[in-house]
């Protein structure tokens, strides 16, 4: 049995990784995501702008490392429902 995307999947996400990009998907695969997320940014503000190709990776990264949205809506409800038993105990 085979990991979920199969082998041949991982392979070739390693092979299209661009050599600007390298340094900050070391940095997320470390769990450095602070530093991952800054040399993308700085990657994306440079001047001359990055190659089509290049600002296509970087922003595939970031989308990669920003939160899931029902991770939030669900944090959100729960803070809210907490509230709401928080009220009605006290009142």
């Amino acid at each position: 049995m085979t990991p979920a995307g199969g082998p041949d999947e991982g392979a070739d996400a390693d092979a299209d990784v661009l050599p600007e990009v390298t340094p900050a998907l070391v940095l997320f695969e470390r769990g450095d995501y602070r530093g991952a997320a800054g040399h993308l940014h700085a990657l994306l503000a440079a001047v001359p702008p990055p190659p089509p190709p290049v600002a296509r990776a970087a922003g595939a990264l970031l989308t990669r490392m920003a939160p899931d949205p029902w991770a939030l809506r669900l944090g959100i409800i729960a803070a809210a429902l907490l509230a709401v038993l928080v009220a009605v105990y006290v009142f």
